[in-house]
């Protein structure tokens, strides 16, 4: 598992915002995702994780200055993805 891209700023000190990419056959617990995209060191925080695309990375789109990605739909069943390198977008909020 490692950073894909920043979707925002690596060094806001208010949110981190990646895409996070994951090789076959890895299954990282959701702390692991945590931890890659914001460190062990948060107080208080919200995290949330969203299954972009499986085997080639997403499209990254800027609209009015601002970094996003587009996602697909439609993914195979759960015991089958785990074969695909996948890409997620990972969102950290720090209070």
């Amino acid at each position: 598992m490692k950073i894909y891209q920043w979707l925002n700023n690596s060094y806001s000190a208010i949110n981190g915002i990646a895409i996070v990419e994951v090789e076959p056959n890895e299954t990282p617990p959701c702390e692991d995702f945590l931890k890659i995209v914001d460190g062990d060191n948060v107080g208080h925080f919200g995290y949330s994780i969203c299954l972009l695309s499986l085997d080639k990375p997403p499209k990254i789109k800027i609209v009015k200055g601002i970094r996003d990605v587009e996602s697909d739909f439609g993914f195979p069943n759960a015991s089958t993805i785990i074969k695909h390198k996948r890409y997620y977008k990972v969102f950290v909020h720090r209070d």
